[in-house]
Parts: C-alpha cells; structure tokens; sequence
C-alpha cells in the first residue's frame, strides 16, 4: 500500500509542535538559519503591532486640535520628544503611581525649564496648562487623592516635612552650579579665576559633603527607605530625577566617589524605588548608559567651543567607562533578605498592557525590530567605514542579535541572563552592530530600563567587538 507522503508530513509537523516547548511566552526561531524581518515580526506579534495608546506628536494635536478635545477628559502629560527633561519626568512619574489614564504628547525639547518657554507639563480637562512640576504634582495628588499613594502626607504634626525635604534639595546638592544639557545640575560651575565663560568640573569634597548629608537625611525617618519614610511621597518623585543623573553622572568625572555603593543609605533608597514602583523601573527611569553618553556628548560639546579645558584622553577613558559600565536596573540582586528580580518587576507592570511584552528580553527584541529602521540611518556611514561590508551584512548583523535575546535570554524567578555559551556564538559582525545599536540607544525615549539592560548586557557579556 502506498503511502501517503502530505499525510504524513503534516502528521509529523502536528507531533513536533506538539512536543516542542519554550521558556517564552513566544514561539522561538531557529537557531540553524538568522530569521527574516518578516519571521521576527510574526514571532513578536501582536505586541509589535501595537503602541501605547493615546500617545501623538505636538505638530499632530496642532493640526488636529480635535485629538485633545475628545480624550474622554483624560489628563494630558506634555514630554519632551527626548525624554531627557527631569522636570517631565516628575509629571510622568506620578501619574503613573497614581494610575491616571492620561493622554502624551511628544514636545520639542523643554529646555529644563519651568516656564512657558520650556512649554507645559500637565493639561487639565478644562484646557488649564501647568508649568511648574511641582504646581503639577499637587494638582495630581488632588484630583486622585482616594488613591494610594498620597503624594504629600503629614509626617509630622508641626512640619510640612515633604514640602520642606522638596526645598532642600537645592541646598544639599553643590550649589552656584550651571546646566550643560543632558548633565545633572551640580557638576560643573564658571570658572572662579577667569571671567571669561569657561567652565569647570565641581570640587571632589563638595560632592563627599552631597552624598553624606543625603544619607543622613534618609535616615531622618527610618519607618522606610525614602525620604519620609514609608511610603514613596512627592520628596522621592521631585528628587529622583536629579539623584539617578547624579550616581550615573559623578563617578565618571571623580571615578572614587561611587553613592549608590558607598552610602548605605541612598543604596537602599535606590533598591526600593526600583523594586516597590514597576512604572518607575519600566517607563520613567534613565539608565546609566544613557546617562554617560550624555555627559560625554556635552563635555565634547563644550570642549570643541573651547569653553572646557580637558583634554581628550580624559574624555575617552570616560567614554570607555561607561560602556563597560553594567546599570544595576538589570542585576538581580538581594539586600537585607529583599530579592529584586528585573523580571519580577516588568511582568507586574507589563500585566495586562498588550502594546507591551511579557518579558523585558521580547520587550528589547520588541523595540529593536520597530527601531531598526532608525537605527540603520545612524548607523551605516560607520559599518561601511570596514572594506568589505555592506548594508545587507548589517542588517543581518542585526537579525542575528535580535534571535540571539528572543532565544538565548532567560528572565525567569531564579535567572535573567544570558545561556552559557550562546554569545560566544554571535558572528563578529554580529558583535559589532551590537555595539553600535547599543550606544544609539536612548533609555527611556526608545525602550524602558530593564528591556534595555538585556542589550547592554549582550554587549557587555559578549567577545569584545572588532569595533571599539
């Protein structure tokens, strides 16, 4: 009797489907052939279909005015496109921890001002446009004040101690400092002895004098880890963004001054905001490679205007530190019997928000097969720059770093690593495109913390690249 050969052959696919598991909530490619665009997109699929909701650009709401007034009375966060103004961040924050449904929309840069030329944080349903963050925060707090947390609670039956640690801030951090953009407000100031514009780093000893009166001042109501105590209160939200640019920031310039693992304290404070808040790990929250390039880029900035005396050996050691640098957000770790588990954190946020994957290493695939168009336009003049590749190797480069995360990454209860061995399977070229994506990448324009510290671990963990 003949047999029947298509039977057979969808019999045989039947069992191995069947019988093939995975540890990801998607089906995993081939290790044997680098998968297409197309194959990636099906794997990752519906999450890369979809994006935040009610998320516009500011041109979009200007030509379309109608977007903001039917958003079924939603609040409007009003962030720079680049995610890199510390006083939006506050705004994000908290309506986030407040769980507000809000509608975003994506302004030119802020300027880190406070004012109408920076532009507004917060629209109220009535049309009112609130500049000032903290004017912000009060605002939100009212109008959600049935809702935990309470963004400014009585600590103290005398004292505002939450407005009062807001204030304090601009007295503990170095003070007569100025803004260089993307660097934290207290590293630099006008050179004292010239009044001729230029500009130089902040002395070590003020920084030692911030770091141990921020550790004292956690220690000032030790019922919790932040800055009143428990819970996290408005202090936390209106200072984070400057602390977390600042333990990222300062040990490039003073490498021996290190707070997040010297001071107790501000280490413990740090712990519990990315373990107790997701939305502030996942969504809110820079990172330490963002961080640096950022300083990087302006110290370059500033010494090619001929305003910074440092040379460029100083520079590049920096450079080089902070992509060796690995950012705790993506470090499982225990401290005083409390575990952090990255992948804990983004499976809490993450749950039931479909524009957003399961796990931080298919939220990182996730981001890089939607980017990847971007990324090749500020890429390719430096790939090209090798004798004998092209734009197709690089965008097989690329593929094969994306299959290596969806297949080779395990985030789990017990690991968030990389398998043994895998990444010293990527191809050179492989490595090297990772390396150049890596640094292109924005935390959190592009992607949040945790999904993005899978990448920088890859880059990080893997054979050093050809290209450095």
């Amino acid at each position: 009797e003949k047999i029947n050969m298509r039977y057979l052959s969808s019999v045989i696919a039947v069992i191995l489907a069947t019988t093939t598991t995975t540890t990801t909530a998607f089906s995993a490619p081939s290790k044997t052939k680098v998968p297409s665009w197309e194959t990636l997109e099906s794997i990752l699929s519906p999450t890369i279909t979809k994006t935040k909701p009610n998320t516009y650009t500011y041109s979009e709401t200007q030509n379309n005015p109608s977007i903001l007034l039917n958003n079924n009375n939603q609040y409007v966060f009003y962030r720079d496109t680049n995610a890199q103004c510390p006083y939006a961040q506050r705004v994000h924050l908290a309506l986030e921890l407040k769980q507000l449904d809000y509608t975003t929309v994506l302004q030119t840069p802020r300027n880190n001002k406070e004012d109408k030329h920076g532009g507004p944080l917060l629209g109220l349903p009535d049309g009112t446009l609130i500049y000032d963050s903290i004017q912000a925060l009060e605002e939100i707090q009212k109008i959600s004040s049935d809702v935990s947390p309470n963004l400014f609670p009585r600590v103290s039956g005398s004292v505002d101690g939450v407005r009062a640690n807001i204030n304090r801030r601009s007295y503990i951090f170095p003070r007569n400092t100025i803004f260089l953009e993307g660097v934290v407000p207290s590293l630099f100031k006008n050179n004292a002895e010239n009044d001729d514009g230029t500009v130089e780093m902040v002395a070590k000893s003020n920084h030692d004098v911030t770091c141990e009166e921020i550790d004292e001042m956690l220690e000032e109501y030790p019922d919790g880890p932040f800055l009143c105590g428990e819970p996290i209160s408005a202090c936390d939200i209106s200072w984070m963004p400057f602390v977390e640019r600042y333990v990222s920031q300062l040990p490039l310039l003073y490498p021996e001054v290190k707070p997040r693992s010297d001071f107790e304290e501000i280490k413990v404070w740090l712990d519990a905001m990315e373990r107790l808040n997701p939305c502030y790990s996942c969504v809110v929250r820079g990172d330490a490679m963002t961080y640096g390039m950022q300083l990087v880029n302006a110290l370059k900035k500033k010494q090619k205007e001929g305003v910074l005396k440092m040379d460029d050996s100083t520079i590049s050691i920096m450079e080089k530190s902070v992509s060796t640098t690995e950012d705790p957000i993506g470090i499982k770790r225990k401290r005083r019997g409390i575990v952090y588990n990255p992948s804990n954190v983004w499976s809490t946020y993450a749950q039931n928000k479909d524009y957003l994957a399961n796990t931080p290493h298919e939220e990182c695939a996730s981001c890089l097969v939607k980017l990847r168009h971007d990324l090749f336009d500020q890429i390719t003049d430096q790939w090209c720059k090798e004798e004998g590749r092209d734009k197709e190797d690089m965008d097989m480069a690329l593929r094969q770093v994306i299959n290596c995360i969806l297949t080779d990454f395990t985030s789990s209860e017990d690991e968030f690593c990389f398998v043994d061995g895998a990444l010293s399977k990527l191809s050179g070229d492989a490595r090297d495109v990772a390396s150049m994506v890596n640094e292109c990448i924005s935390v959190p324009r592009d992607m949040g913390a945790i999904p993005a510290s899978v990448l920088r671990k890859l880059v990080l963990d893997a054979p050093k690249p050809r290209i450095l």
